[in-house]
C-alpha cells in the first residue's frame, strides 16, 4: 500500500469518525437538530465509503461536506451547553482533519515523470 492509498483511507476513517459522532448529538437534542444530525451522519458515511474505496471523483463532494460541517459544527457548537457542545467541537475537529487530508489529496501538484525531461 502506498502512501497515496493510506491518505484515502485516513480521510475516510476521519469521515466515519465524524458520522459516529453526529449519532449522540442527534440522540441528545433530537428536538432541535436531531433529524439534521442523523442526515449528515448518512451522508458523511456515504461519502466515506467512497472515499475509501479510492473513488477520487467521490473525494470533491466529500471535501464540501467536510468544510460545510466544520462550519455547522462550529455554528451549533456555539449555541449549545455541554456533552453536546463538547461532541460539536469533536465533530468540527474530525471534519478539519478530513478537509485537510482530502485538500492535499485533490489539490497537491503530483512530481513530474522523471523520464521526460
Amino acid at each position: 500500500m502506498n502512501q497515496r492509498n493510506r491518505k484515502f483511507q485516513v480521510a475516510a476513517l476521519l469521515m466515519f469518525m465524524s458520522a459516529a459522532l453526529h449519532l449522540p448529538v442527534a440522540a441528545l437534542a433530537i428536538a432541535d437538530f436531531g433529524g439534521r444530525m442523523m442526515l449528515a451522519a448518512a451522508v458523511l458515511a456515504a461519502l466515506g465509503g467512497g472515499v475509501y474505496q479510492q473513488r477520487r471523483w467521490v473525494a470533491y463532494p466529500a471535501f464540501l461536506a467536510t468544510v460545510f460541517g466544520i462550519s455547522a459544527a462550529v455554528f451549533y457548537g456555539l449555541e449549545s451547553e455541554g456533552i453536546a457542545a463538547l461532541l460539536l467541537w469533536l465533530i468540527g475537529l474530525a471534519d478539519l482533519l478530513a478537509a485537510g487530508v482530502l485538500f492535499v489529496l485533490l489539490w497537491r501538484t503530483r512530481p513530474a515523470p522523471s523520464g521526460l525531461a
